[in-house]
């Protein structure tokens, strides 16, 4: 009795505790609904989204090698900027100055190039943009302040080209066409050839064979050789489902229609895995940091599921490791069929949890420490040009400094000087008598001002 007393008093003061901090309970009822109901609200998806998702992540990854580690358009408008300015200054003899400069270091080799442009193109087009919209005019002049600013350009233009070195040296080390290739092999895609998507034999034969126990002589034929064909073991439909047969909805849920099936013998898969990878969310800016963080976290989530593998069949504890996908009741005789009636699975057999029996995987497992090496590259050349903006900005404040002193120049050059007008007229040199007047009545004002307050002392 004392204790439902005692419990009777605890939700008292808890009641009036609540009504105390009312202020703050809404809030939180209100936040707890919005969560609610935005589980409830989540799409209903197949038995097999787990490994959907994950698989999602890579294709996602595999089809969008990068192609620069920098952008080349934002290279070449610093540099023409800088290149547009230095002809303006340079004036006539900028041409001829350059020809010579460049036909130097061509016969040495040393020609810089940026782009696939050679220097000589970088020079032509320079001059051809001088004067033209948004960009600066030639200034003329022989003052000592064009000529120092001329040479402060030609610094300027020696470390543009020290950086442009730098920027081809950091890029050639990105190595790309490795990245690209790596990526290809795990789309199928060997060459210029698409990627073999047809049944060997049978369903089972190519994603998982009978008696899965047997390990690797249990491995499905293509399972392994590229993620597209282990998304079709895991996630295509037979070519007339009915009763525990795949339906096409075990990766992306209820509702998604597949294609026309991937049963029998040389059945292509390429109409049923264009349904299928339609489920796979699109990403946004696919940036080099963003590919290699995106692929090694999908990595170690599909390695660890490898690991795990899952129960062949239902109501047992036989776990078997390399198996993903679901199984039927029984023992494993039938393999991953593409079903889940006695003995059969809808699933993808690697022949075990070792790494080496997937193909696929071990090209991503290599090209990871590439994509890295492309993103430190990446990093190099983003402060690289960091630094040409920095010579961009000194090189208009060079001319901007150089058009305001020629500016000042010509308009000294326009005013006549004041000695110079005398000589010519030295009738000037005599005050006019308009001007003499003025000048004595000027004289005896000012006497009368100060003479009066004498006069009064007198």
């Amino acid at each position: 009795m004392h204790q439902k007393k005692s419990r009777i008093f605890q939700m008292s003061t808890q009641r009036h505790s609540s009504t105390r901090t009312w202020g703050k309970a809404p809030t939180t009822i209100l936040l707890l609904l919005v969560t609610s109901q935005t589980v409830r609200a989540a799409p209903k998806t197949g038995s097999h989204a787990k490994y959907f998702n994950i698989f999602c992540k890579i294709y996602t990854v595999a089809t969008a090698p990068p192609e620069s580690v920098y952008d080349n358009s934002e290279v070449l408008k610093i540099t023409t900027k800088i290149d547009v300015i230095n002809a303006s200054l340079s004036g006539i003899t900028f041409e001829g100055t350059a020809a010579e400069g460049i036909k130097t270091r061509q016969s040495d080799g040393k020609e810089q190039a940026v782009s696939g442009e050679t220097e000589q193109n970088r020079w032509e087009r320079a001059l051809a943009l001088v004067g033209t919209k948004d960009n600066p005019t030639t200034i003329s002049s022989k003052s000592i302040d064009l000529t120092l600013a001329r040479r402060k350009i030609a610094k300027i233009e020696e470390q543009v080209q020290s950086l442009l070195t730098n920027i081809r040296t950091a890029a050639g080390r990105a190595r790309l066409d490795e990245i690209k290739e790596h990526f290809k092999a795990v789309l199928g895609e060997v060459g210029e050839a698409k990627p073999d998507l047809r049944i060997e034999t049978s369903r089972a034969s190519t994603c998982g064979k009978a008696n899965l126990e047997d390990g690797a002589a249990g491995k499905g034929s293509k399972a392994g050789k590229n993620i597209i064909m282990d998304l079709l073991c895991l996630c295509a439909k037979m070519d007339s489902p009915g009763g525990e047969e795949a339906l096409g909805t075990e990766c992306v849920g209820a509702g998604a229609s597949a294609g026309d099936g991937w049963e029998t013998d040389q059945k292509d898969g390429s109409t049923e895995w264009g349904h299928i990878q339609k489920g796979c969310p699109q990403s946004g800016t696919r940036t080099i940091p963003w590919l290699r963080h995106t692929l090694d976290q999908a990595l170690r989530e599909f390695i660890r599921e490898v690991r795990v593998g899952i129960e062949a069949h239902q109501g047992g504890s036989a776990w078997v490791p390399g198996l993903l996908g679901s199984f039927g009741s029984g023992s494993k005789s039938g393999g991953c069929a593409g079903k889940l009636e006695a003995n059969n699975g809808i699933c993808v057999y690697y022949g075990g949890p070792e790494e080496t029996n997937i193909d696929w995987y071990m090209r991503l497992r290599n090209a990871l420490p590439l994509l890295a090496d492309a993103e430190n590259a990446s990093i190099a050349i983003r402060h690289d040009i960091t630094h040409l903006k920095m010579l961009q900005t000194r090189a208009e404040e060079i001319y901007e400094e150089t058009q305001a002193s020629s500016e000042l120049e010509a308009a000294k050059t326009a005013t006549p000087i004041h000695n110079q007008s005398q000589k010519s007229n030295p009738a000037s040199l005599l005050p006019s008598s308009t001007a003499a007047q003025d000048a004595s009545s000027g004289v005896a004002s000012t006497s009368r001002r100060f003479i009066l307050p004498w006069t009064l002392l007198i």
